[in-house]
C-alpha cells in the first residue's frame, strides 16, 4: 500500500466502491448530494460559468454577485454524480464571503490537493472541510468529477486573475 501521509491523503485502502472513500468521507459525500448548498438563483450575477463533461453529463453552474468586493450571494446549479454534485455543494459554500482573488487562490489549491501535489500545513488549513474530497483519488477517474465545479469558478473569475 502507498504511504499517502506525506501529501495529506489519508491511507485508502484498496476496496472497491466506496471502500477507499471512508465513512466520513462517504457521509460528508452524501450529505452535500442529498442537500446542496446555494441552490437559489442568482438575479443578476456578476460572474456566471458552466463546466460540462460530455462523457459522463455531469454538469455545474456557478454564479455570484460581487457585492462590496466578496462573492455574494452565491448560488450554483448542476447535475451528475455525488462526488461532482457534493464538490460543487462545498465549494459554494468555501468561496462565500471571499474576494475574486481569495477564490482563485482556493481553488488553485484545491485542485493540487486533487492532483496529489504536496501541501504545506497552512495551505491544508485553508481547505478545511474540502479536505474531504481527497480520497476521491484513490479513484483517478474520478477526479474530474471533484474538479468540475473548480473549473467553473475559475472560469467565472477569469477577468479577476492576475
Amino acid at each position: 500500500m502507498v504511504d499517502r501521509e506525506q501529501d495529506g491523503a489519508p491511507e485508502a485502502p484498496t476496496a472497491v466502491g466506496w471502500g477507499a472513500i471512508g465513512a466520513d468521507n462517504q457521509a460528508l459525500i452524501m450529505d452535500h448530494y442529498r442537500n446542496p448548498r446555494n441552490r437559489a438563483p442568482v438575479d443578476a450575477p456578476d460572474v456566471e460559468a458552466t463546466e460540462i463533461n460530455p462523457f459522463c453529463g455531469d454538469e455545474c453552474t456557478f454564479r455570484a454577485r460581487l457585492v462590496d468586493g466578496v462573492l455574494s450571494p452565491v448560488g450554483t446549479d448542476g447535475a451528475g454524480c455525488s462526488i461532482c454534485q457534493a464538490s460543487l455543494s462545498l465549494m459554494s459554500e468555501a468561496v462565500q464571503g471571499q474576494t475574486p482573488a481569495e477564490a482563485l487562490h482556493l481553488s488553485a489549491l484545491f485542485i493540487r490537493m486533487m492532483r496529489g501535489e504536496t501541501m504545506s500545513d497552512d495551505e491544508k488549513a485553508l481547505l478545511g472541510t474540502l479536505t474531504g474530497l481527497v480520497a476521491v483519488r484513490s479513484y483517478p477517474v474520478r477526479v474530474k468529477c471533484a474538479l468540475l465545479a473548480w473549473w467553473a469558478l475559475d472560469q467565472s473569475l477569469s477577468a479577476y486573475a492576475p
